[in-house]
């Protein structure tokens, strides 16, 4: 349950979560947790019991979450958004105040 809505906060596509996981889930859970052991690499996961530690305090964190996934999606394209137009606004300020 927890590495199910672990990679489903992630937006991970569809793994075919079922109580008996399939050998291609499993696989695909294994090679997904191997890459995330690897993106951890800077804080020095000694093994996968840490790789599984992260995902259940993830999944603790996201029980007790506040915003459902398609509002987390929504959020995040609005924030994006906002920081385009940010940026923009910036570099064009920064022109104009250059050409001065």
């Amino acid at each position: 349950m927890a590495t199910k809505a672990f990679f489903e906060y992630l937006d991970v596509e569809d793994l075919g979560f079922s109580s008996t996981p399939s050998g291609e889930t499993y696989a695909i859970i294994k090679q997904l947790s191997h890459q995330l052991k690897d993106e951890l690499k800077e804080y020095e996961p000694h093994d996968m019991v840490d790789v599984q530690s992260l995902i259940f305090v993830c999944y603790d964190k996201i029980k007790k979450s506040v915003m459902t996934p398609p509002k987390r999606s929504e959020f995040l394209n609005l924030f994006n958004d906002l920081l385009a137009r940010f940026c923009s606004y910036l570099k064009e300020r920064s022109i104009r105040l250059i050409m001065r």
